[in-house]
């Protein structure tokens, strides 16, 4: 996917204290891989001094942080590389989870709530944002 970009790149993971071997795992991947550049805290400070490592060791014009989880598709990255060559000083993505809708009935007199899917059905949601600084 990242190939697909015009645009050099370079992965930084930062562990934070793992010991679920994904260290071992990211080092790997960065021995076979040059653009690939792992960092490890001595334990978990949390996310802020995480994010902060891998924003001081990154090289680029260009930050896209990402959980380890991918909250955030990764496949949003290109949308919004193009957003800021289009000249948006700030892009972000926002992620989050919707319960399902509920609308009003007209045909009931007491104009009950009536879920539109089944209830609790929760819908995950991203969208790209955008900011002009002025």
């Amino acid at each position: 996917m990242l190939e697909a970009l015009d645009a050099d790149w370079e992965i930084i993971c930062v562990d934070d204290g793992s010991r679920d071997g994904s260290l071992e795992r990211l080092l790997e991947l960065a021995r076979t891989n040059t653009r690939i550049k792992v960092l490890q805290l001595t334990r978990n400070f949390g996310k802020e001094s995480a994010l902060t490592a891998g924003l001081e060791a990154s090289s680029g014009d260009v930050v896209v942080p990402i959980d380890a989880d991918l909250q955030d598709p990764p496949t949003l990255i290109a949308v919004m590389l193009d957003k800021w060559r289009k000249g948006y000083d700030i892009v972000y993505a926002a992620t989050g989870i919707s319960v399902t809708p509920l609308i009003r009935s007209s045909r009931r007199r007491d104009y009950s709530r009536r879920p539109l899917t089944p209830p609790g059905k929760r819908f995950r949601t991203t969208a790209v944002h955008v900011k002009h600084l002025s």
